[in-house]
């Protein structure tokens, strides 16, 4: 069922989201906040970039610009799932590589990370590339970094596999921890671009009473960076976008899709590859916990 806006009703939304009640923490802006490069992807003289420039403001990460003194209540935080709560069982997911005894290092798999994301940005900067292409980007990169020749059926699989709601089951250390602080102080969404599982897995892993709602696309009909899955997700919670906060880790996807409707973005870097840029991001949970206290 898709979350077209003029269906966002009580029953539309219950198929959509499981919500629960929160609350939130005031916050205050300074005005000596370092400027904002803005993003490339985007004209910062358009409707959309002078939005993404004032909520960036009004959320205040250091990387953000202040646009005078200002005070608002950040009520509620969304986490995207799948590269910032939870992580591929590489059992799973490179079972296929692993059959043929190819076994990826960590530096192999974070190399082909970054490339993956640079080009699927650019891709979707030009509008050329969809969310689905991500792991079929990443793997021709990955079979790349390994020296391996082109083997269509070889990359199909790996994709097919990664793509499995379910394989997403490893989850790091204080992960757990960090939500349940979180959760105390705000609601706290999760919006997914998945297979319609992403609720079940969360129960799986212990994780589901960390959130107070769900928004899976595959229930939705909309994919990130559609900014009706994320009004959805905000409707769910009863939240307003200037007092939301959006943590992914695709740029194109993630961090313009929810600066679109004028949440504030922060992107989940593990791999690095936006060490470079100016958007603010993070390496782990508890950087981001800390950076909210540094507020």
């Amino acid at each position: 069922m898709p979350c077209d806006r003029s269906d966002a009703d009580a029953h539309h939304l219950e198929s959509c989201f499981h919500p629960r009640p929160g609350r939130g923490r005031p916050f205050s802006i300074p005005s000596s906040a370092t400027p904002l490069v803005a993003p490339a992807a985007y004209d910062p003289a358009s409707p959309f970039g002078r939005k993404a420039a004032k909520y960036g403001a009004v959320l205040c990460w250091p990387e953000f610009a202040a646009y005078g003194d200002a005070s608002v209540s950040l009520t509620t935080i969304f986490f995207d799932a799948g590269g910032t709560l939870v992580y591929p069982d590489l059992a799973l997911t490179e079972w296929a590589l692993a059959s043929r005894g190819i076994f990826p290092g960590d530096d192999q798999r974070y190399a082909a990370e970054r490339e993956a994301k640079h080009q699927f940005d650019e891709a979707r900067a030009e509008h050329h590339s969809v969310d689905a292409q991500y792991w079929d980007i990443y793997y021709f990169r990955l079979l790349h970094e390994l020296g391996m020749a082109e083997d269509a059926e070889l990359r199909a699989a790996l994709v097919a596999a990664t793509r499995k709601g379910t394989n997403w089951r490893q989850v790091r250390p204080d992960t757990r921890e960090v939500l349940a602080r979180l959760k105390r102080r705000y609601r706290i969404g999760l919006i997914s671009n998945s297979d319609g599982s992403v609720r079940r897995l969360f129960e799986l892993l212990g994780l589901d009473d960390c959130f107070d709602s769900f928004t899976d696309s595959h229930l939705c009909g909309c994919e990130k960076p559609d900014p009706r899955i994320f009004e959805c997700a905000m409707a769910s919670l009863g939240a307003m976008p200037q007092q939301s906060l959006y943590l992914g880790d695709i740029y194109s996807i993630d961090f313009l899709g929810a600066q679109g409707v004028g949440m504030g973005a922060v992107l989940m870097d593990l791999a690095g590859a936006y060490r470079d840029t100016p958007y603010p991001r993070v390496e782990s949970l508890a950087e981001f916990e800390s950076r909210l206290e540094d507020w």
